[in-house]
């Protein structure tokens, strides 16, 4: 899905490019950029957050999950809604310098900058090697898996030596369980 997600972003940025130099493929500009926007943007983020999305529900226990879920599409939307228009906008100031204002610009130089959204898309390669293997991610299930059962014995053991017992008693009864397990 990584290298799917890698392509479809070139493709994106590669048809902007094509319709920055003025060809539009027998297309009017609008139905031109439309079509090959939301093709490319809606494939590129189903083939790129969903599989991220689907491991980090598998390594994550189920009573943080929502939580867990929450912190994950916020720090998504956080690095693609905020950092990538930062980082470019950095990379056009020290680099290409492409301006726009009411009297001058320079937009006609703009499609090098599409030209380095497609090379930067070669940089999460470098990070492929931290996504856990298959094997991992079914240990991390199994441990999962035994911790809760380990919690549900201990509530149950709880549970059944006394029903009326005060709360600090059982506070004193959890801790001394969760000592003797570890």
């Amino acid at each position: 899905m990584m290298y799917l997600s890698l392509f479809l972003n070139i493709i994106g940025s590669l048809l902007t490019v094509v319709f920055l130099t003025g060809h539009y493929l027998g297309m009017s500009p609008y139905v031109y950029m439309t079509l090959t926007s939301v093709i490319t943007e809606v494939l590129y983020d189903a083939c790129h957050r969903l599989p991220g999305m689907v491991l980090f529900a598998k390594l994550i226990p189920e009573n943080v999950e929502s939580s867990m879920f929450a912190m994950l599409t916020g720090l998504m939307n956080f690095s693609n809604n905020f950092l990538n228009a930062e980082l470019a906008i950095a990379i056009n100031h020290w680099f290409f310098g492409i301006y726009y204002t009411k009297t001058d610009n320079n937009l006609q130089e703009s499609w090098k900058l599409y030209f380095v959204q497609a090379g930067m898309c070669f940089l999460p390669m470098c990070f492929i090697w931290l996504i856990p293997k298959r094997d991992a991610v079914k240990l991390v299930q199994i441990r999962i898996a035994e911790d809760t059962k380990t919690a549900l014995d201990t509530r149950n053991e709880i549970l059944e030596k006394d029903d009326a017992m005060d709360p600090e008693t059982f506070i004193e009864t959890v801790r001394e369980s969760v000592v003797l397990r570890a």
